[in-house]
């Protein structure tokens, strides 16, 4: 799960969420322990004091916020109720604009929650009991104190609410409204009897619920969940009036500890989202009885920030919004889940070791061996998702030559290929656990002829092939450890067509034996089939493909990925030219840039999925070419990536 986040210095008024919202006009409303903030997506704007407070210079904490029918926000406060006018775009108090006899009242108490009805009913919350409001009236000054009905606990009258404390308010979908307090109770009114009935808590090996803060969220099934801060998480089925513990463990099955949350939402698709006081966040799959725990992670930024968790919210588009105690916000964007994150953090030890990374390759038993630049070699475990490190160490000279690692390749005797920057080509062997190294040697021409070596193929008849950065190919026979050498100035001897640069830059191998090399300075091809590698130097005829005036030449000389579909067409990335599709019956090429959809005319690399779509790796984002609808569709940043 990938997060962004905000915080004071991206103008937010204070790091503490209480409480989110996403109104009618596409704001976002956060209530901090020092200031109401509305975010348009850029910046904020704060919101202090009240227009009819004598004293505009009070220190306000901001609790809840919610919007009326009218597009009227209503927000709970340390002060008491107040609403946000349209016209001035200033806070007013309902409590000093109705009547002055309402001190005391839970209008002028710290408000605990808002919440309005599916009559439109405004319900409040607060630590001196509770204001039920008729807010169905076109202005709020037409509102008096007969609007207004207040709810105190009274132990000698059943109708009433059991504590005066009351920490939230919701509606079931027979329109009755549940209310939890610092009571053992959940008190239920029966908006058409004005009535209350009370239920009482009642879990087993459970200490008495009183003086304890609860929340209670209701599911699509009509049962209840209440959230505590002490007890952890408890389901009530309200069919049967069981209420049990939930307890959660995490995908090693390692129980998930929930003493203490303070907070909960129930999403769209019912997930159970579950914010704590330290231990991060918790997301249930209620159905499928699966929970995934988020701890936070210092130092990632894709990651939760760490501290306490609340407020949760999930607006109009399906994002979730995570407020917390003094780090400000965390945003989790469904439309970026799409790719999973690996950064490197020095405090996770299992983790992946350098963020730059440069190349992949897969083993015989799907274990993928990641290059870095700088931080050596990285082999990540799918099933544990843990990272084990190979890096170079000054008091062993057999092992890993440096830790600048660009190019990989996994044999079938569990060889890992290394080519490495200015450390030759280093092979190591994964069950013997030691490394060959291969170095240039000026006086030597059987050694490889660059301590730069950045790209490997191998073919079917057991031939290692490696590419240099400046200085041509190089071919290392089965059970041979030397290396004979192919480039601009050695390889046009005995009738040889010539390679046409020794700055290689990939190579590929098809399924009819054909060597492709691409280079700064265009695709060359040889069929390997017509080599004769019984030679001490094997002969090698480069066929050429270049640039031209014609729609159907390859669109750039600058070469840098080769591979094959499954109808044998050779699709050739460039460096400035977009993507190049050879027809190997006719030669000729299809090409295909910015123009037809492509983000960037700059390609790193191509493969296909199960279902032929080819993904394209550019400098501007991933794109997914369909061949059929020859459709692209583009991922960049706001996808996760």
């Amino acid at each position: 799960m990938i997060f962004e986040h905000l915080s004071t210095d991206d103008g937010l008024s204070n790091g503490t969420i209480n409480s989110i919202y996403h109104d009618s006009q596409g704001f976002m409303w956060f209530c901090t322990e020092d200031g109401l903030n509305r975010y348009d997506g850029y910046s904020f704007k704060i919101y202090r004091s009240a227009v009819n407070d004598s004293n505009t210079t009070q220190f306000f904490q901001f609790y809840d916020i919610v919007e009326d029918k009218y597009g009227r926000l209503w927000i709970g406060t340390s002060s008491g109720l107040f609403y946000l006018d349209t016209q001035t775009d200033r806070l007013v108090s309902l409590m000093k604009q109705i009547n002055e006899e309402l001190i005391n009242s839970p209008l002028d108490s710290r408000i605990n929650s808002v919440f309005i009805d599916s009559r439109g009913t405004l319900w409040v919350s607060s630590y001196n009991g509770i204001a039920k409001i008729n807010i169905n009236k076109t202005n709020v000054s037409d509102l008096s104190i007969d609007d207004i009905e207040l709810f105190f606990a009274n132990s000698e009258n059943l109708n009433s609410i059991s504590n005066n404390s009351v920490y939230t308010i919701v509606e079931d979908e027979n329109g009755k409204i549940l209310i939890t307090s610092n009571s053992d109770y959940i008190d239920i009114y029966d908006c058409s009897t004005n009535s209350f009935e009370h239920v009482l808590i009642v879990v087993e090996k459970t200490p008495n619920w009183t003086n304890l803060s609860k929340s209670i969220k209701l599911e699509k099934n009509g049962n209840a969940l209440i959230t505590t801060r002490g007890l952890g998480i408890i389901k009530w089925d309200r069919k049967t009036g069981v209420f049990s513990p939930i307890t959660l463990t995490d995908e090693q099955g390692k129980p998930i500890e929930l003493k203490i949350i303070r907070s909960s939402l129930i999403d769209r698709t019912n997930k159970i989202w579950i914010g704590t006081d330290g231990n991060g966040l918790v997301v249930y799959d209620s159905e499928k009885n699966q929970a995934k725990h988020y701890p936070g992670t210092p130092g990632d930024p894709s990651q939760l920030t760490r501290g306490a968790i609340y407020s949760l919210y999930e607006d109009q588009e399906g994002n979730i919004w995570i407020g917390t105690y003094v780090a400000g916000l965390n945003k989790m964007v469904p439309q970026k889940q799409n790719f999973g994150l690996f950064v490197s953090n020095p405090a996770i030890k299992n983790g992946l070791s350098h963020s730059c990374v440069t190349s992949f390759c897969e083993d015989s038993e799907k274990k993928i061996w990641i290059g870095t630049d700088g931080g050596g070699l990285n082999c990540f475990d799918p099933a544990t998702g843990k990272f084990t490190h190979i890096k170079k160490d000054l008091a062993d000279k057999d092992g890993l030559t440096v830790n600048v690692v660009m190019a990989l390749y996994c044999d079938p005797e569990d060889n890992i290929w290394i080519g490495t920057y200015n450390g030759g080509l280093n092979i190591y062997n994964q069950k013997t656990k030691k490394f060959r190294h291969y170095r240039f040697n000026a006086d030597d021409t059987t050694t490889i002829s660059s301590d730069h070596p950045w790209g490997f193929v191998r073919d079917r008849w057991g031939n290692m092939w490696v590419a240099t950065v400046n200085y041509g190919l190089n071919l290392m026979k089965p059970g041979e450890s030397k290396f004979i050498r192919y480039g601009i100035a050695n390889s046009a001897t005995s009738g040889f067509i010539q390679l046409m640069s020794d700055a290689l830059t990939h190579m590929f191998i098809d399924s009819k034996d054909r060597l492709w090399i691409g280079s700064e300075w265009g695709l060359e091809m040889v069929e390997l089939a017509n080599v004769d590698f019984s030679k001490p130097k094997p002969e090698l005829v480069f066929k050429h493909f270049l640039q031209s005036d014609s729609v159907n030449s390859i669109s750039d000389n600058r070469i840098s990925y080769i591979n094959e579909d499954r109808l044998g067409n050779i699709w050739v990335g460039t460096k400035g030219g977009g993507i190049n599709i050879l027809d190997t019956n006719t030669w000729l090429f299809t090409q295909y840039s910015t123009s037809q959809g492509l983000p960037h005319n700059i390609v790193d690399g191509i493969l296909f999925d199960n279902n032929d779509n080819a993904w394209i790796s550019t400098n501007n984002g991933l794109s997914v070419f369909n061949p059929v609808s020859k459709q692209f569709k583009n991922y960049t940043t706001s996808d996760g990536l």
